[in-house]
């Protein structure tokens, strides 16, 4: 369990943690302006190179690139099934969200705005975002019913919850 908190602390150390209010609400599940029109990755997996990249990126080294790999798969892409990661992802996000957000707001701040402010922290475009600053969109392996196709916030935010 410590290697989630590390790496969920890594992840959101390599991006800007609040984002604007206005950029955090959509979870309409469609690519976003900002994302659409960026193709999805084809049918291969990350290179050697580019697992290392995200590793330095990231500022954390895995032990174990299989679950990396797996966390980078799109259910398209064949029988593998990593809904479990996202399962897991999602409660070490909204955990280590939760503290910085404790830490980080003003003391004076309501339970209510600390609640108001996790929901838009955590929400399927805000993942999606912080996927794409990451390029995580470039590392994604989706099936060949995908291929060409933009990444939707959905996929994306399945990315970054998968790889805590």
């Amino acid at each position: 369990m410590e290697r989630h908190f590390k790496l969920a602390f890594a992840v959101l150390a390599a991006m800007t943690l609040l984002l604007p209010a206005s950029q955090a609400r959509d979870d309409s599940g469609k690519a976003s302006p900002a994302l659409a029109g960026r193709p999805v990755a084809a049918r291969r997996l990350p290179s050697a190179s580019e697992i290392a990249s995200l590793e330095t990126q990231l500022g954390y080294k895995f032990t174990d690139t299989f679950t990396l790999t797996l966390a980078l798969l799109h259910p398209s892409f064949g029988e593998l099934n990593n809904a479990r990661l996202s399962w897991l992802g999602d409660a070490v996000l909204g955990m280590v969200v939760s503290d910085r957000l404790y830490h980080c707001l003003p003391s004076n701040a309501t339970t209510e705005d600390l609640h108001e402010r996790r929901v838009a922290e955590v929400s399927r475009q805000a993942c999606a975002i912080r996927a794409h600053k990451m390029g995580l969109d470039k590392l994604l392996v989706v099936g060949k019913g995908y291929e060409g196709q933009a990444p939707t916030q959905a996929m994306l935010a399945g990315k970054l919850l998968q790889l805590l």
